[in-house]
C-alpha cells in the first residue's frame, strides 16, 4: 500500500487530457512535499485541495491567478 496516495479523481471523465494534467500537478505537488519532510497527513490534505480546487477552477494550473 502507498503510504502517499494521490487522490482520486471526483471527475466522471478519468481520463481525460485536463485530468491527466491535474494528476501530474498534484502528482508533483506531493512528491515536493514528500522530499521536504512534510508528514503523510498533511501531504493528503494538501494534495485533497490541491486537486479539488484544479477541478473546480476548470482552467490550466500554469493560467490560475491571485484571484481564483
Amino acid at each position: 500500500m502507498d503510504a502517499f496516495p494521490t487522490p482520486s479523481s471526483t471527475s466522471p471523465e478519468k481520463n481525460s487530457p485536463e485530468n491527466q494534467l491535474i494528476q501530474s500537478r498534484v502528482t508533483r505537488l506531493r512528491d515536493e512535499l514528500l522530499v521536504t519532510g512534510y508528514s503523510p497527513r498533511t501531504i493528503k490534505m494538501y494534495t485533497l485541495y490541491t486537486q479539488k480546487f484544479l477541478e473546480f477552477i476548470k482552467k490550466n494550473p500554469e493560467d490560475t491567478t491571485k484571484q481564483d
